[in-house]
């Protein structure tokens, strides 16, 4: 388990009959510092990491809220106390996210499955 700071990065993942490409990024807040322990589990694929978390957050701005309103293919940075950064989901595996708004703050829901740890390098 890793501590997080509050800053978290989704940069959505694109497909179009070209290929796959990431396009800008959105920046939102946890109201607190958090942290995400992925938990792996065996199949006949191999081993695969869990990394699913429901976070409140401030309430991002319009565009945000619009953009996640409903699931979205995404790449999600975290950012560790120590300044180094982590990455859940890829270009080819990306993590899903939506934001939903509450009364005074909003509830982004990560759903991501990886072929490996995003914390371990």
């Amino acid at each position: 388990m890793r501590e997080l700071t509050q800053h978290i990065r989704l940069i959505p993942v694109i497909t179009t009959t070209t290929g796959t490409f990431e396009e800008g990024s959105f920046d939102v807040m946890s109201d607190q510092p958090f942290s995400i322990e992925p938990v792996p589990s065996v199949d006949d694929g191999g081993t695969s990491w869990n990394c699913d978390k429901s976070l409140t957050i401030d309430t991002p701005d319009s565009s945000t809220v619009r953009f996640f309103r409903h699931e979205r293919s995404c790449i999600v940075r975290v950012f560790g106390s120590d300044g180094s950064s982590y990455s859940i989901g890829d270009i080819l595996m990306p993590a899903r996210a939506v934001i939903s708004l509450n009364l005074n703050t909003a509830t982004l829901r990560i759903k991501a499955e990886t072929v490996r740890n995003p914390f371990v390098s």
